[in-house]
């Protein structure tokens, strides 16, 4: 959250300023430069988490068994980086929603 507000901030002082780059960050940051800030930082973000293995394999594989215990037809789903993926992409669209939800009234 840090890097992102920095991020924000350090290309809020990039942006032109009547002609001129400005030293100076007027606040509220433009809703243009937090969207590109947050989209990019967004990318970056789902870039370095698309795997398609758990941080712990075998700690995952462990509790599979244990579930499976007690539920012998569970199985997973498709690949660990496609769930991951899907987990950021339902976020999006929640995301998305609010906004529209916010500015179409």
């Amino acid at each position: 959250m840090i890097q992102l507000i920095s991020d924000v901030l350090d290309q809020a002082s990039d942006a032109p300023n009547q002609g001129q780059a400005s030293a100076h960050i007027s606040l509220p940051v433009d809703a243009a430069i937090q969207d590109r800030a947050f989209r990019n930082r967004g990318g970056e973000w789902l870039n370095s988490h698309t795997r398609n293995e758990p941080t712990d394999p075998l700690r995952m594989k462990a509790a599979l068994a244990t579930i499976q215990k007690d539920n012998p037809q569970y199985s997973l789903c498709g690949e660990y980086g496609d769930h991951l993926k899907a987990v950021v992409e339902a976020f999006v669209t929640a995301a998305k929603i609010c906004w529209l939800d916010r500015h179409t009234g």
